[in-house]
């Protein structure tokens, strides 16, 4: 499980939440100290920080804003109710890969956490997939953008024999990713948070690498609706995610 970093306030400690996170999936728990928290990041690697926002006093609001501002290659998983959570997602650069909003259920809480360690873990396994074909010759490069690592790791086994392939989580991290690679296509998940499938594509043509870059919409969603919002938008393609592995080749191999 991915190393995480778990920051409150010091009257959370002893509280229910703590205790059962630390004693199901044995975090570093810390207190809201910048030069601490950042040492810790560095110095052990931690590859998930997690911020439970509960009564949080503007001291440590100042350690918080520190935190997103300057740390920028650990993602964040943000604990706290809706409002606070949408506006650092949306203010900040930071890479903020989940929210759990309050109140919420130990069990719930507990899948989300889970799910997210699962992902990065995930992540890790498949850049290091990535860094050992990235540079084989005659193949096209498709960059897979979803949040589900699951279906990451399936879109990286069914490709990555006859294409380059690279994956990345999110919107916002795939037009990063496009600000330093130019792919031959992108599949693109129509469904995920804070950046949708939609919004995405929006930010893909805005930039000029992005511009000219074909796009194939992934679903889950067969909806005559859903199906009419992707057309709008004028992708090359639109898969369903059931799709076989050998209907999603032949699609490919139509475009590129």
């Amino acid at each position: 499980m991915a190393k995480a970093l778990f920051i409150c306030e010091k009257d959370v400690l002893n509280s229910s939440v703590v205790t059962q996170v630390r004693e199901r999936f044995e975090p570093l728990i810390m207190q809201f100290d910048y030069r601490k928290i950042s040492d810790c990041i560095s110095r052990k690697q931690m590859e998930l920080v997690v911020i439970y926002m509960r009564d949080i006093t503007p001291p440590s609001e100042a350690v918080l804003k520190e935190l997103l501002e300057n740390e920028k290659k650990v993602p964040f998983m943000l604990i706290g109710n809706e409002t606070d959570c949408t506006v650092l997602t949306n203010t900040s650069e930071a890479k903020i890969i989940k929210c759990v909003h309050t109140p919420f259920s130990l069990s719930s809480f507990f899948e989300e956490y889970k799910a997210t360690c699962d992902m990065i873990d995930a992540e890790n396994s498949t850049e290091n997939n990535t860094k050992k074909i990235k540079y084989v010759e005659n193949k096209k490069h498709i960059l897979v953008v979803d949040d589900d690592a699951v279906y990451l790791r399936t879109m990286m086994n069914w490709l990555k024999k006859d294409y380059e392939v690279s994956v990345v989580k999110s919107g916002m991290d795939a037009v990063a990713y496009l600000r330093e690679e130019t792919p031959d296509l992108i599949l693109l998940d129509y469904e995920m948070p804070m950046w949708t499938g939609i919004k995405t594509l929006k930010e893909i043509r805005a930039d000029k690498r992005g511009a000219n870059v074909p796009v194939i919409f992934l679903t889950g969603v067969s909806s005559t609706q859903v199906v009419k919002e992707a057309i709008s938008l004028n992708p090359q393609g639109y898969v369903l995610k059931n799709i076989s592995q050998k209907g999603l080749l032949e699609k490919i191999k139509a475009i590129i």
